[in-house]
């Protein structure tokens, strides 16, 4: 029993991923704001060894795009920059991952498999 609740858990952890890697990318229109974008920009598909990244610049803009990821492990983590354009780059790898909201659906629904497993 306990292995199919583990391999429950590691299906679902995994469906977040299955496919292309997906982030939001803005300003979505040669650099400049426009309103048919959504509230995060458009959603583009990544190169293979990107990830999602958001901006936030010195001006107060916020910035979203892929990046390549140079080192795996600055992957789902935030730097704090002290120079004239930058404040902040976060980078992460789920799908849409790099709005203001956070959402892991691949994590939620290994934990509810957790909870189905351990209490049914």
């Amino acid at each position: 029993m306990m292995n199919f609740a583990l391999t429950t858990v590691l299906i679902l952890a995994s469906l977040g991923s299955a496919k292309a890697l997906q982030c939001y990318y803005y300003p979505c229109k040669n650099g400049t704001v426009d309103p048919s974008c959504g509230k995060f920009g458009t959603p583009m598909l990544c190169y293979m060894n990107q990830v999602c990244a958001k901006y936030d610049a010195v001006d107060g803009k916020v910035y979203r795009g892929c990046r390549n990821l140079k080192n795996a492990q600055d992957n789902n983590q935030c730097f704090d920059y002290n120079n004239a354009e930058l404040k902040r780059m976060c980078l992460c790898s789920t799908s849409l991952c790099n709005s203001a909201l956070k959402n892991n659906v691949g994590f939620f629904l290994a934990f509810v498999a957790f909870l189905a497993a351990k209490f049914l």
